[in-house]
């Protein structure tokens, strides 16, 4: 067996300083080191996929929730995105987190070293999923969002009860037609441990047909129904107690319906997760990958326009339900743009979501911006601003589809 040498700092820096440049990134050797990525035919999508690793390998480094921007908990986090991931010049670094020339060149080696051992946890194995397959929230996403994936979740939920399934040789049947976008509004952990004591409560009656999990509803509602279809016993009350319990407990709509044939079957009612459209305006690719890496698998979808001078005309055109944009840009600043917008009928009412390393929000409200995020942003930030955004919505939205004319 021949023995992989340990990755190198320098390798990992190599990678940062052309982390946006496809054909540099592309032929990097920090990329020999994960067999799944030389495999990849296309220059393009070889670099996309590292790109990518490289983007969740700084996520790790963020610090647990709570920790403000330039905290010593939150520094080396912090210099690594606002060196790499915003492209700021070292000098511009430092005056964002107050720290001297020496002191930023300390803490992003500390911080590159942190990064190395990050990647070469990860090197020889398979990707994580974030980096590896965009479209599905991870787990803190989730609980951060209050964004909650059925697909996942009742796969989950069902992992859980098969042994008692099993046991007691019940079958149990998901539904087919829950989609990877379909998302509602709930405590994940919650909601998984209400949907598992429904099933056990209903898999205990030991119904001779089985155990149905269904889904119906359509618009902003969605209903989860648990159905055993001729059992031969009652529903264990105690079980069914507790999961309602804990449903009520958390708002969640949670009803034992009994038929005149006697027949019983949990009914859940579940609020649809309202998303829509965002237009980043934004020069740093950057930036703009990160949005959209913080938004895979939310439901939201996210276009952008580098080109500032062109945002009116972009607006108007994709009718976005938010628009994202940052300040100091090549061409027109965020300010002239905010102005622009406001200026115009149809993008008047548009609400505008300021993500900038300046620290002026007064003047971004004055100017007619609906929320202001401090660079650099996190997940939490930025999902909290959009869903305070968009019922300020000017354009019609489908409430089924959520998708524009």
């Amino acid at each position: 067996m021949v023995a992989v040498s340990p990755v190198k700092r320098d390798e990992v820096h190599r990678a940062l300083e052309c982390l946006y440049d496809n054909v540099a990134l592309a032929a990097e050797p920090l990329l020999e080191r994960f067999p799944q990525l030389p495999a990849l035919a296309r220059l393009d999508e070889r670099a996309e996929r590292a790109r990518a690793l490289i983007l969740e390998a700084v996520e790790v480094l963020r610090p647990a929730r709570g920790a403000p921007f330039g905290s010593p908990e939150s520094r080396l986090y912090d210099i690594l995105s606002l060196r790499y991931v915003e492209n700021l010049q070292l000098t511009q670094v430092g005056r964002e987190l107050s720290l001297s020339r020496r002191q930023v060149y300390r803490d992003l080696a500390e911080a590159e070293e942190q990064l190395t051992r990050v990647l070469a946890s990860w090197m020889g194995g398979s990707l994580p999923d974030d980096a590896s397959k965009s479209g599905r929230p991870s787990d803190e996403l989730a609980a951060l969002s209050g964004r909650v994936n059925l697909q996942h979740l009742l796969g989950e939920a069902v992992a859980v009860v098969r042994p008692l399934a099993t046991k007691l040789g019940v079958q149990v049947t998901a539904p087919a037609d829950v989609a990877d976008q379909d998302l509602v509004s709930a405590d994940a952990s919650v909601l998984k441990h209400v949907i598992v004591q429904a099933l056990s409560a209903a898999i205990q009656s030991r119904p001779r047909g089985g155990v149905v999990l269904a889904m119906e509803g359509s618009g902003g509602e969605r209903r989860l129904s648990v159905s055993p279809k001729h059992q031969t016993g009652s529903l264990p009350r105690e079980v069914l107690e507790g999961a309602e319990r804990l449903a009520v407990a958390q708002g969640i709509d949670f009803r034992v319906v009994e038929s005149a044939g006697g027949a019983v079957r949990v009914l859940l009612s579940l609020p649809r997760t309202q998303t829509g459209s965002v237009l980043v305006i934004e020069d740093n690719p950057g930036a703009v990958e990160l949005y959209r890496r913080f938004l895979a698998g939310t439901g939201w979808q996210v276009s952008d326009q580098p080109d500032a001078r062109l945002a009116l005309e972009t607006a108007r055109r994709s009718r976005p339900d938010v628009v994202i944009l940052d300040i100091i840009m090549p061409g027109a600043d965020g300010w002239s743009v905010i102005r622009e917008l406001r200026e115009h009928r149809e993008t008047a009412a548009l609400p505008l979501i300021v993500c900038s390393v300046l620290e002026d929000p007064r003047l971004a409200e004055a100017l007619g911006a609906s929320a202001y995020l401090k660079k650099p942003v996190s997940r939490a930030g930025l999902l909290a601003a959009l869903d305070e955004c968009l019922p300020l919505s000017p354009f019609p939205r489908d409430s089924d589809s959520e998708q524009r004319p």
